[in-house]
């Protein structure tokens, strides 16, 4: 009985940090992601709104093309 108790402390304390390690980094990794997606939108309002030549030149296709 007592092998069986530590053998699970054993795996336990040796899954725990893993996990919540992994944990911390995911919301980390989330919490970068919205930044980025905010900041990108953010962005992207500014340069078309500044110099909307800039968008065509990054390879953005004409609106009007689709249309055609």
């Amino acid at each position: 009985w007592r092998r069986f108790v530590f053998v699970e402390q054993f795996v336990f304390g040796n899954l725990v940090l893993p996990v919540v390690l992994l944990t911390q980094l995911v919301l980390v990794g989330r919490f970068v992601f919205v930044i980025r997606v905010a900041g990108a939108a953010r962005g992207g309002e500014e340069v078309r709104v500044r110099e909307p030549r800039a968008v065509r030149v990054a390879g953005a296709p004409h609106p009007i093309a689709y249309k055609a």
